[in-house]
């Protein structure tokens, strides 16, 4: 009872899965820090708002991101348990440390994109689910973001070279109408 069951035997659970070097399941993860600073936390009712009411929204159960693109560093994270959901703040407190954690080990897929994020993770479920499945819909959320950022940077690259081409062709048919205009 006690501590063994409540955040020390979770931190434990975690430990047998979790290298350093390696992400939860193994993979690389590179060099790169995973830790949860404070500036990395989306405070401030004026960016809440304006997240909310500007981000985009997609469902990866049992979490809905919102996101919104940004310029300033770093990315920043809200994480929410609803109390209409959750009645007892111990459950509410779980789930949002389970989130966090299972964002700070992913969060370099996002950083791989280059961009920057606020991001809020709301938790829709009615049950409270096993970390690894949170672990799962962050990972989930993540690439899709980061898959998204890369069409989104070729969609653009392929619009500047087809306006190269068409600046190719007007310049071509100029040349034309201007020897047209020199042989009358």
């Amino acid at each position: 009872g006690g501590l063994a069951s409540g955040y020390q035997g979770a931190k434990r659970e975690i430990s047998k899965y979790y290298d350093r070097s390696k992400g939860l399941f193994g993979e690389t993860t590179g060099l790169m820090s995973v830790t949860f600073h404070k500036s990395e936390k989306l405070c401030g009712s004026q960016a809440i708002d304006q997240l909310y009411k500007q981000g985009k929204r997609f469902v990866v159960w049992p979490l809905r991101v919102t996101y919104l693109i940004v310029d300033q560093a770093p990315t920043q994270v809200l994480v929410w348990a609803p109390k209409s959901l959750f009645k007892h703040a111990v459950d509410r407190n779980r789930l949002r440390r389970q989130m966090r954690e299972a964002y700070r080990l992913n969060k370099y897929l996002l950083d791989e994109s280059g961009k920057y994020f606020q991001l809020a993770f709301n938790y829709t479920d009615k049950q409270m689910q096993d970390y690894h499945l949170i672990d799962k819909a962050m990972r989930k959320a993540a690439e899709d973001e980061a898959k998204a950022i890369k069409e989104q940077k070729q969609k653009i690259k392929d619009w500047k070279s087809g306006l190269k081409a068409l600046e190719k062709k007007e310049r071509k048919l100029q040349k034309k109408a201007h020897k047209a205009y020199k042989k009358r």
